[in-house]
């Protein structure tokens, strides 16, 4: 069954996925809500930060124990992309997702081959494919 971002989900336990740290960076209270909501039902730890400045000041702080980071593209002050661009600069070399629902995002060549993107809104089961 596919879930969609806003969707209640229940508990699935994906094989593999048990315990990842995923930081969460959208400043729409909803989408980190339901985010939120997915990862723990696939038995994962969600940490959020809703900007830009604070997901680099967590990466900085904590950056060893986090497992993947799913961003927003579109945020105020730093955007997702020179947000990501930062956190790689401090040595990040997991997996990064970058989200938006506009489909013409322009992802510079720098760091395009080390994020994936997510076009919302997205179903349980197209999340669960960037982890597995």
């Amino acid at each position: 069954m596919d879930r969609h971002l806003g969707e209640t989900v229940e508990k699935d336990g994906a094989a593999g996925v048990d315990g990842l740290r995923v930081l969460l960076v959208d400043d729409d209270d909803m989408v980190m809500e339901t985010l939120r909501a997915m990862l723990e039902a696939m038995d994962m730890t969600p940490l959020s930060a809703t900007s830009g400045d604070s997901a680099l000041a967590l990466c900085e702080r904590d950056m060893a124990h986090i497992d993947a980071i799913i961003m927003d593209v579109t945020m105020p002050g730093l955007n997702g992309i020179e947000t990501a661009t930062r956190i790689f600069e401090q040595g990040y070399e997991k997996l990064m997702v970058l989200s938006s629902g506009y489909s013409a995002v322009e992802i510079p060549e720098s760091i395009k081959t080390r994020v994936q993107f997510l076009k919302k809104p997205y179903s349980m089961d197209k999340l669960r494919s960037v982890f597995c």
